[in-house]
C-alpha cells in the first residue's frame, strides 16, 4: 500500500507536498520498504515501480473528485525504473498533468550518469520535476553539484544529525547555500524537533519534511490533511465584488 509523508513550508507551516511511500501490510503488521530487497533481487522492481504509478494516479484522481485541492505528489523512482524506457513511457502516459515529483537516489543518479540523463531530459520534458533524494548519504562530491539534471535536491537527514557541532553546522549551511545558488529547490529531510527546524530555518529552506510534523500516513489520514490544506486555501483566498 501507499503511505504519505507531508512536506511543509518552514515558515508558514503550510503544506506543499507529499512524499509516496511504499508499505507492506503482512498479519496485520505494517511492514516498511527493507522488502524492496526481495522484489529486487527477484526482477521485480519495474513492476512494483509501475504498481507505485497506477496507485498514486488512483489516490490523486480520488482526491480530485473530492474537490481536494492537490498539492506536488513524489513518487520514488529505483535505478532499474530509471533506466527503462517501457517504465518512463508509462510513467509519462499515467501520470502527465498530475503534479508529480520524480525523486531519484543520488546513488543510482551517479553510477549511470549519462543514462539516467536521458531520462531526466524526457521526464522533464512531459512536465514533472525531478528530485535527488538521499544527497549527501554517501556518494556526494562537490564537483558534482553542478552535474545535477533536477529541479529539487533533498538532504539527507545524516547531514541534520551533524549539527550539534559548529563544524556540522557550518557544512549544513555551506551545502544547502550552494544548492539554492546553484538554482536548486532544497528540501530538509528527517526534521524532528524544533531545534532542527529552527536551524534550517536559519539556512532559508523552505521545504521541510519529516517527524517534527507527521510521520508516513495513511492514504485516509492523508485525506484528512489534504481537507484541512483546502479549507485554508480557500478562506485565504480574496473575496471579490
Amino acid at each position: 500500500m501507499l503511505y504519505y509523508q507531508p512536506q511543509y513550508c518552514s515558515e508558514t507551516g503550510k503544506l506543499i507536498g507529499l512524499e509516496a511511500l511504499l508499505r507492506l501490510r503482512y498479519n496485520d503488521k505494517i511492514h516498511g520498504p527493507t522488502f524492496l530487497e526481495d522484489f529486487s533481487a527477484a526482477g521485480m522492481t519495474a513492476s512494483i515501480d509501475r504498481w507505485v504509478v497506477d496507485q498514486a494516479m488512483k489516490d490523486m484522481t480520488e482526491w480530485q473528485k473530492d474537490d481536494l485541492t492537490l498539492c506536488k505528489v513524489s513518487i520514488n523512482l529505483a535505478a532499474e525504473s530509471l533506466l527503462s524506457d517501457e517504465v518512463i513511457a508509462y510513467i509519462i502516459q499515467k501520470l502527465s498533468g498530475y503534479p508529480v515529483v520524480i525523486e531519484i537516489t543520488e546513488s543510482s543518479y551517479i553510477q549511470n550518469l549519462s543514462s539516467a540523463k536521458r531520462a531526466i531530459s524526457k521526464l522533464r520534458t512531459a512536465g514533472f520535476q525531478i528530485a535527488i533524494d538521499d544527497f549527501g548519504s554517501g556518494y556526494s562530491s562537490l564537483s558534482m553539484l553542478s552535474q545535477l539534471d533536477a529541479d529539487i535536491v533533498k538532504l539527507d537527514r545524516q547531514f541534520l544529525q551533524n549539527i550539534s557541532s559548529e563544524q556540522g553546522r557550518i557544512l549544513y549551511l555551506a551545502v544547502s547555500s550552494a544548492l539554492c545558488d546553484l538554482g536548486f529547490s532544497v528540501v530538509a529531510e528527517g526534521v524532528e524537533t524544533y531545534e532542527e527546524l529552527t536551524f534550517v530555518r536559519q539556512c532559508n529552506i523552505d521545504c521541510v519534511q519529516g517527524y517534527y510534523y507527521e510521520p508516513a500516513m495513511t492514504k485516509a489520514d492523508t485525506q484528512s490533511i489534504l481537507l484541512l490544506h483546502t479549507q485554508k486555501q480557500r478562506t485565504s483566498q480574496p473575496i471579490h465584488h
